[in-house]
């Protein structure tokens, strides 16, 4: 009679590999606000006040504050923050498009975003005022 090989029709000894791609439910940014006049004071308080209204203008759809999670404020006055991956794109857009925010001209730069909050930079000292990509977080953000 016939032999059957062992990796012929599901017999033991088949080895099957499956890959899987796991998406993240959040995305996280690092932006930077400029005023043209410098008289108004930056806090993470304005940075959810201003993706808020930023999401608000463009798309005519409201994000919950709770959809916003300022994570850290650096020493250069630019942010990190978590919002939901469903999201993403439409604060992307509207950070992008901002241009003024409460009677202030203004513009948003949007430093580094990503899927994975190992990629946006942790806590610097100050700087000349360039971004240096060198040193990023190493511990996970709850």
């Amino acid at each position: 009679g016939k032999k059957k090989s062992p990796a012929a029709g599901g017999e033991r000894g088949v080895i099957t590999t499956v890959k899987e791609t796991i998406v993240p439910d959040s995305f996280y940014f690092h932006i930077r606000v400029h005023f043209e006049s410098k008289s108004m004071k930056i806090t993470p308080r304005l940075y959810e006040s201003l993706c808020l209204s930023a999401v608000k203008s463009l798309h005519g759809d409201s994000l919950f504050a709770s959809e916003i999670e300022i994570l850290t404020q650096l020493p250069n006055l630019s942010v990190i923050l978590r919002v939901a991956r469903r999201f993403h794109s439409m604060l992307w857009s509207a950070l992008t498009f901002l241009n003024s925010y409460d009677g202030e001209a203004c513009r948003v730069e949007v430093l580094k975003a990503s899927p994975f909050a190992v990629s946006v930079p942790g806590p610097q000292p100050p700087s000349d005022g360039e971004d240096h990509w060198g040193r990023f977080v190493v511990r996970a953000v709850p």
